[in-house]
């Protein structure tokens, strides 16, 4: 009955795997290190309205969140590093990415379930972008001007030909 198809709604998340130097709009390094996740999964799971007291908290008095995401599936890959999208897709029409709109505050495991809280937070900016495929190394030297070639040797010595 807790994991009846018809109680679970769908949800995006993606999983932590590195960080990263942060580039703004126009692909300078911005000096700040920032976190980089996989490509974003969909999952159906119950999620839970906000939440009620802290006397009856699963979590514990002190733990912050905003929902609870309850699933039956044993093997859900979602951990506290994960970032998690609830009411929106992780991608708009013109496939841009979305901030997401939740992060894991805390994962209670049992026997035959797994509650994960989730708080809400406001993400400015640009949203997930998966981890990028590797590419061609960077060139090593990176200045427009090509290098000057080296000045001929003065002295040729002398010519085969002549006798």
């Amino acid at each position: 009955m807790r994991g009846l198809k018809r109680n679970q709604q769908s949800f995006w998340y993606a999983l932590y795997s590195g960080e990263t130097e942060q580039t703004d709009g126009e692909g300078n390094y911005t000096g700040e290190i920032g976190p980089v996740y996989a490509v974003p999964v969909q999952m159906d799971a119950n999620i839970s309205a906000s939440r009620g007291n802290a006397e009856t908290d699963l979590f514990g008095v002190d733990v912050q969140y905003s929902k609870v995401i309850s699933t039956c599936d044993m093997n859900c890959p979602i951990t506290e590093e994960s970032a998690i999208w609830i009411g929106r897709n992780p991608e708009d029409a013109d496939k841009n990415p979305v901030p997401h709109n939740y992060v894991v505050a805390r994962i209670a495991r049992s026997l035959n379930s797994i509650l994960i809280a989730v708080q809400e937070v406001k993400i400015t900016g640009a949203g997930v972008t998966p981890e990028p495929e590797p590419g061609p190394e960077p060139d090593p030297d990176p200045d427009q001007d090509p290098d000057p070639d080296p000045d001929p040797d003065p002295d040729p010595g002398p010519d085969d030909g002549e006798g």
